[in-house]
């Protein structure tokens, strides 16, 4: 994550999605600007849990952006058809 390991709550969190100061952090501020979707995904793991955000990524990989592989196979022009 860069930046954001040198965030204290970070090295305490699994995840900065855990963090409550997620969408308005300076350390995550590339992250969002960069990949807007990964707001979508905190607003999921805040509802459900990181756990199970996590296993319906693997349940659903067509259908939801990857947060570790920052792609969505749904949204790459690239993967053949």
């Amino acid at each position: 994550m860069g930046r954001a390991r040198s965030c204290e709550k970070a090295k305490e969190l699994k995840s900065c999605l855990l963090c409550d100061e997620y969408p308005v952090c300076p350390h995550t501020e590339y992250m969002r600007d960069r990949y807007p979707f990964v707001l979508d995904h905190y607003r999921r793991v805040k509802e459900v849990g990181l756990k199970q955000h996590f296993k319906e990524e693997r349940e659903h990989p067509k259908t939801h952006k990857k947060i570790h592989g920052i792609s969505s196979h749904s949204d790459n022009p690239h993967k053949n058809k």
